[in-house]
């Protein structure tokens, strides 16, 4: 990124969960315990290491906040490229 004129910009792949909007919060706590305490499991985080992975398991007011900022990132390099969809 450096390279391309975006020095303070790192690339990392990412996944989480979503749920539709307006899920029920008792939902969403639910989900949330299950992923946090699947992804800290031994066997989870073992193979999530083994491919040079680790799972977070935040919470989904962290995890919106993540996504809020890789958006508002990207943008910037979208418009500063002027990347279009055709």
């Amino acid at each position: 990124m450096a390279e391309q004129g975006f020095p303070d910009y790192e690339v990392s792949g990412w996944y989480g969960a979503l749920a539709p909007a307006g899920t029920p919060k008792d939902i969403v706590s639910f989900l949330q315990v299950a992923f946090a305490k699947a992804l800290h499991s031994p066997d989870v985080k073992q193979r999530l290491a083994s491919q040079g992975a680790e799972g977070i398991g935040n919470t989904p007011e962290e995890f919106g906040a993540y996504v809020k900022s890789e958006k508002d990132k990207w943008a910037k390099v979208v418009e500063r490229v002027g990347a279009r969809v055709d």
